[in-house]
């Protein structure tokens, strides 16, 4: 005290955080089995089809079909399915209106529902992936790789630094630099069989390169559009940044990896994410992996700890004149 004989002891504790806020991170509770029938598929891939998660998974000559809505309650609607040919599960594709597989003689086949499945009468090379209602995919003719559509059938000749198989799936979205929807991939194998990590993109006519410093070269990566977030450290205010985000495959070796990388300017550019977006030690490498992203509003109220689906209620606008929130951290968070 200021007379030098008055004292008093205090006793201080400090909560520190483990995971640091406004940031993406790998949690381990989200660890899920594949949804099958059968114990330990050996193959899989999950598709976004009609706004549901479609996964097919087994082992030759037993399948499992599940379908999802909503999966983050992992209820899936599963059955056996049997298939009139040997499918190449990795191949399985969507597009707006059908799913589409390739056999292991590269013969096109769809199906609706994913239980009936017919010809094509197409030999294809690789099935890039869905763009609206059209298949995007080439073909070998004569020793040349082409781009071909199905079912209004175009074709062009592919340019020799394209990849013609190995590509990650594909990711649409509309941007503000065109009038058509974009397409892209990353990654892949070239007709010279060099692995590259460059992305290319599709506008509904033409394939063209997009990427001028992309990933380490690699095949069957796993891509998805997403968002990071940017803070400005003298208001504190957050912008949401649309996100690309690209990791794993497999590289010129046939080593898998587990790298993250990420372009926040629509796949021009690519680097590495930051150490916290970046896979932890219990995640291993991995190649011919998918992320699928479903949008829904998770709320939790009256204490309850249990995050619930809840239509998103607009705050009235007196609210955000008397209560400006800079960011997600300065107040307990109720909405994620």
């Amino acid at each position: 005290a200021l007379d030098g004989v008055a004292q008093r002891d205090y006793s201080i504790s400090v909560n520190v955080h483990k995971v640091k806020p406004d940031s993406l991170f790998w949690n381990k509770l989200s660890l899920n089995k594949l949804p099958s029938i059968y114990n330990n598929p050996t193959v899989q891939k999950t598709v976004r089809y009609k706004n549901q998660a479609v996964c097919i998974s087994g082992i030759h000559p037993q399948y499992t079909l599940a379908k999802i809505n909503n999966p983050s309650n992992f209820m899936w609607d599963m059955q056996e399915i049997s298939f009139p040919f040997t499918p190449n599960v990795n191949s399985l594709s969507a597009t707006e209106d059908a799913l589409y597989m390739l056999d292991n003689e590269n013969n096109l086949y769809t199906s609706f529902d994913g239980v009936n499945w017919t010809a094509c009468n197409e030999k294809w090379h690789h099935i890039y992936g869905g763009y609206g209602s059209s298949l995007l995919g080439v073909k070998l003719i004569d020793g040349n790789y082409y781009h071909v559509t199905y079912p209004a059938s175009t074709i062009a000749l592919a340019d020799s630094e394209c990849p013609i198989s190995g590509t990650s799936s594909i990711v649409s979205f509309e941007n503000e630099w065109s009038n058509n929807t974009q397409a892209f991939v990353i990654g892949g194998r070239r007709s010279d069989g060099k692995v590259i990590g460059d992305m290319w993109g599709y506008d509904g006519s033409n394939w063209a390169k997009i990427s001028q410093a992309g990933v380490y070269p690699r095949e069957e990566m796993t891509f998805f559009s997403y968002y990071t977030f940017e803070t400005d450290s003298t208001n504190w205010e957050i912008t949401e940044l649309p996100t690309l985000i690209a990791f794993g495959g497999f590289d010129q070796e046939g080593y898998a990896g587990k790298k993250v990388y990420i372009s926040i300017d629509m796949g021009l550019n690519w680097k590495l994410a930051d150490d916290l977006m970046q896979l932890p030690d219990y995640i291993p490498a991995m190649g011919n992996a998918q992320a699928l992203v479903f949008s829904r509003t998770l709320v939790s109220r009256g204490g309850n700890s249990d995050w619930i689906d809840y239509p998103s209620k607009q705050l009235p606008s007196w609210w955000e004149i008397y209560n400006p929130v800079y960011s997600r951290v300065a107040q307990p968070t109720t909405k994620w």
